[in-house]
C-alpha cells in the first residue's frame, strides 16, 4: 500500500530495466510517467495499465535541458505531485581512445550524465514545493540514478561510459546532501553484467568468459535490478549510497 496512488518518473522506460522498472513500481500501486526517446511497445502500456493505474507515456531528449523542463512541468500537470524520479536513461557507444570520436564522447556524457542532471534540476522545486506543504514530517520522495560496475572497474573500450557512470556516481552523492533538507533520499544502482538487449550482443566463448569473471557465475536480470529501486525508495533513511548489482563484480 506505500506506493499506491504516487506517481513515478521514469526515463528510459521503454525497454529493458526500464521496462522492469515500470512494472515493478505499478505492481505496488504506483502511476507511471514513462520517458522515452522512442515509441514504447503498446504490450508494455498495457501490462502496465493491466495494475489498475494510470501510465502516461511521454517523448523526450533527455539530454536537452530545456525538454527537461517541460517534462518535469507536463508531469506535474498530469499527476499533480511526484514522488520518486529515476534516471535510468542511458546509452552506449563503445571504442578504443585512439579510435573514438568526439562525437562518442559527446553523446555518452549528454545521455547518461547530463539528463540526470537536466531532469533532477528541475524537479527540485516540485519536491521542495511538495515538502513545504507537508512540512518536515512528510516523505516527499526519492530519486534514484543509474550509474554502473563499469564506473569502478576498467574495461577496454568503455573510457566514455565508465566515466560517464562514475561522474553519475559523485552527482549522487553531492546532490544527497542537498536534498536531504527538504526530506527527498537520492540513491543510485550500479548494475553490472544484466541480462538485456545491450548485452546480448555478446555470445559465445567470449560471453562465457566475461561470465566467468563474476563470482555468482551468472548475469543479472532487469527484474533484480528493479526490486533494489523499489526498496530504496520505500525505505526513508539510506540516502547518498551506491549500490551495486553485480553478482560481486565489484567488491569492497
Amino acid at each position: 500500500m506505500y506506493f499506491m496512488n504516487k506517481t513515478a518518473i521514469i526515463t528510459g522506460g521503454g525497454g529493458g530495466i526500464g521496462a522492469a522498472l515500470c512494472l515493478a513500481f505499478a505492481r505496488r500501486g504506483c502511476n507511471i510517467f514513462l520517458v522515452d526517446k522512442f515509441d514504447v511497445k503498446p504490450e508494455l502500456i498495457d501490462e502496465i495499465k493491466s495494475q489498475n493505474v494510470k501510465v502516461v507515456t511521454y517523448k523526450c531528449d533527455v539530454s536537452n535541458y530545456d525538454e527537461c523542463k517541460k517534462l518535469s512541468d507536463d508531469a506535474v500537470a498530469e499527476f499533480g505531485a511526484i514522488e520518486y524520479l529515476i534516471n535510468n536513461a542511458g546509452i552506449t557507444s563503445d571504442g578504443l581512445i585512439k579510435n573514438m570520436t568526439e562525437e562518442q564522447w559527446d553523446n555518452i556524457f549528454a545521455v547518461d550524465m547530463k539528463s540526470v542532471f537536466n531532469i533532477t534540476k528541475h524537479v527540485w522545486p516540485v519536491f521542495e514545493k511538495q515538502f513545504r506543504e507537508a512540512g518536515e514530517a512528510g516523505e516527499i520522495g526519492s530519486i534514484i540514478n543509474m550509474t554502473s560496475a563499469v564506473a569502478y572497474t576498467a574495461n577496454v573500450g568503455q573510457s566514455n561510459y565508465g566515466s560517464a557512470k562514475a561522474g553519475v556516481a559523485h552527482f549522487t552523492r553531492h546532490s544527497a546532501r542537498e536534498f536531504a533538507k527538504i526530506g527527498v533520499t537520492v540513491n543510485a544502482l550500479a548494475p553490472g553484467f544484466i541480462i538485456s538487449p545491450i548485452t546480448d550482443r555478446l555470445q559465445g566463448s567470449a560471453r562465457e568468459r566475461f561470465l566467468s569473471t563474476i563470482p555468482l557465475k551468472r548475469p543479472g536480470t532487469a527484474d533484480e535490478v528493479a526490486s533494489c529501486a523499489v526498496f530504496l525508495a520505500e525505505n526513508r533513511y539510506i540516502t547518498g549510497q551506491i549500490i551495486h548489482i553485480d553478482g560481486g563484480i565489484v567488491m569492497y
